[in-house]
C-alpha cells in the first residue's frame, strides 16, 4: 500500500512538470511598468580622493657634528619648550678638539707677539741708520704671517666650541615629539647630511591633508573650497576642512598625471593623527531640501509609434480651432491638453531629429528634460522639468509650467510589445516536426 501511494504521487509530479514544460504559456517576466518615485531631499555635488593627515607645523631635529648619543631626555608624545634640552652626545673627542684649539691659540699668540717686538725694534735702527731695510721688511712679513696664525687659531677655537654646544640638542620650539629616532649609545654620523634624530609637530590641533585629484577633476577644485573628510578609526564621524593650496607639480602615479591638494582642518580633542589615511569630498555644488528623481528617469523615451498615438488622441480630445472663442475663455484642460500637444510635438520633432541619418541635435535646452507618468487613464503623459545640481545617482528637478508633488511615480521603464510566439507544445497541432 505504502509502494502505491509512492508511485501515485511520482507520477504526479511527473504530470505537473510536464504541464509547466508543454502548456503553460510563457510569461512577461519584469516587463510591466518600472517607476520611480520624486522625493525631497540634499544633493551634493563631489569629486572624491584620498590623502595622507599630517601636522601642519613640523621640524626635523637633527644634529651637526658626529658621535654617540649619551643621553636621551624625551620620548614619544613628550611635549617640549622651546630652548628644553632634549639630547646629549658624548662630548669627550669635542671636548678634546677644543683643548687643541685652546694651546694652539696660545702658541700663535705668543710668536705673533715675538715677531710683534723684533718688527718694532728693526723699524727703530731703520731709523737711526743701524739696520738696513730689508730685514725691516723682512720682520714685518713674519709679524703678519704670525697674525694670520693667530686669528686661524681663534677662528679653530670659536669652531670647536660651537661643536661642542652643538652636542646639546635642544627644541627649537613649542610642541610635541611625534617620532624619536635615537637611543642612548647609537652612534649618528653627519659627515654628508644631518640625521634626523626628532620630529616636532607644533600644533596638533590643526592638521592638513596632501590630497592626489586627477588631472581630469583639478579644474573643478579651487582655493577656499569646502571639504569633508572620513578615516576609518571613526567611520561614524565627518569632519571638515578647506583647501588652502593647489600645487602645480604635477605627479605621474600609474601613468595617470595628479596634482597635489592641500587641506587644512581642525582637530577637535586631537583624535586625528598623523599617518591616518583621509577619504576627501571636495564639495562642488551643494542644494538642500530640493526635488529629485532617480537619474535613470531622465533617460526613459517611448518610442516613436507610442508618442504618434499620444498624439492623435489627444488631438481627438481637443475641441475643433473655430470653436476656441479665445485663450481667456478656455478650460484649464484644454490649456493643458494644448501644452501636453505642444509637448508631444516637441518631443516627436525631437526624435525625428536624433533617429535621422544626418544626425541633427536636439533642440531644446540642455538643462531640460522630459519626465513621463502614468494619468488617470493610464495614459502616458510628459511632464518638462530643468535638471540642477546631479550627485551621479539622483538629479534635481525644477517643474516649468506644473507642480509635481513629493511621491510622484516616474516611469523608468514600460512593457513592450508582445511579438507572436511559436507553438512549443508537442502536442498542439502546427508544432514543427524535427
Amino acid at each position: 500500500m505504502k509502494k502505491f501511494f509512492i508511485i501515485i504521487i511520482c507520477i504526479a509530479i511527473l504530470i505537473t512538470a510536464a504541464w509547466l514544460i508543454f502548456f503553460k504559456k510563457d510569461e512577461n517576466v519584469g516587463n510591466g511598468y518600472k517607476f520611480a518615485a520624486i522625493e525631497r531631499g540634499d544633493i551634493v555635488n563631489t569629486v572624491s580622493s584620498t590623502g595622507e593627515l599630517e601636522p601642519i607645523g613640523t621640524v626635523e631635529i637633527g644634529t651637526q657634528v658626529s658621535g654617540t648619543i649619551d643621553t636621551v631626555y624625551v620620548d614619544f608624545n613628550d611635549r617640549v619648550k622651546r630652548g628644553q634640552l632634549i639630547a646629549v652626545l658624548d662630548t669627550t673627542v669635542l671636548s678634546t678638539h677644543c683643548k687643541d684649539a685652546r694651546n694652539t691659540v696660545s702658541r700663535t699668540k705668543a710668536q705673533y707677539d715675538l715677531s710683534k717686538i723684533e718688527y718694532e725694534s728693526e723699524k727703530s735702527l731703520f731709523e737711526r741708520g743701524l739696520t738696513s731695510e730689508y730685514k725691516v721688511d723682512v720682520a714685518k712679513t713674519t709679524m703678519q704671517s704670525n697674525r694670520a696664525l693667530y686669528s686661524s687659531a681663534l677662528t679653530s677655537l670659536e669652531r670647536a666650541e660651537q661643536n661642542l654646544e652643538y652636542a646639546l640638542i635642544e627644541s627649537p620650539i613649542d610642541g610635541m615629539i611625534i617620532d624619536r629616532a635615537v637611543d642612548p649609545g647609537q652612534t649618528v654620523a653627519a659627515s654628508f647630511s644631518s640625521p634626523t634624530l626628532f620630529i616636532i609637530a607644533q600644533d596638533l590641533s590643526r592638521m592638513r591633508i596632501l590630497a592626489n585629484v586627477d588631472e581630469s577633476d583639478i579644474g573643478l577644485i579651487d582655493t577656499g573650497m569646502t571639504t569633508r573628510f572620513e578615516v576609518p578609526a571613526y567611520p561614524d564621524s565627518i569632519f571638515k576642512g578647506r583647501v588652502t593650496q593647489v600645487r602645480l607639480q604635477p605627479e605621474v602615479v600609474s601613468n595617470v598625471v595628479n596634482y597635489t591638494v592641500v587641506i587644512e582642518a581642525d582637530n577637535p580633542g586631537s583624535i586625528l593623527m598623523p599617518g591616518m589615511t583621509a577619504t576627501v569630498d571636495f564639495l562642488l555644488e551643494e542644494k538642500r531640501d530640493v526635488l529629485m528623481v532617480s537619474n535613470s528617469a531622465l533617460s526613459f523615451m517611448p518610442s516613436q509609434d507610442i508618442l504618434m498615438a499620444m498624439r492623435e488622441k489627444m488631438m481627438k480630445r481637443r475641441p475643433p480651432q473655430n470653436e476656441i472663442q479665445s485663450s481667456d475663455t478656455s478650460k484649464p484642460e484644454e490649456k493643458t491638453d494644448s501644452l501636453q500637444s505642444d509637448t508631444l510635438k516637441t518631443t516627436l520633432r525631437e526624435n525625428q531629429e536624433t533617429n535621422s541619418l544626418n544626425g541633427m541635435q536636439r533642440q531644446r535646452p540642455k538643462d531640460m528634460v522630459i519626465l513621463w507618468v502614468l494619468d488617470e487613464n493610464a495614459d502616458l503623459k510628459p511632464i518638462p522639468v530643468k535638471k540642477g545640481v546631479s550627485d551621479g545617482i539622483n538629479t534635481e528637478i525644477i517643474p516649468l509650467h506644473e507642480d509635481v508633488p513629493v511621491g510622484t511615480e516616474i516611469i523608468l521603464s514600460m512593457p513592450q510589445p508582445e511579438e507572436k510566439k511559436t507553438n512549443n507544445n508537442p502536442f498542439m497541432p502546427g508544432r514543427p516536426r524535427r
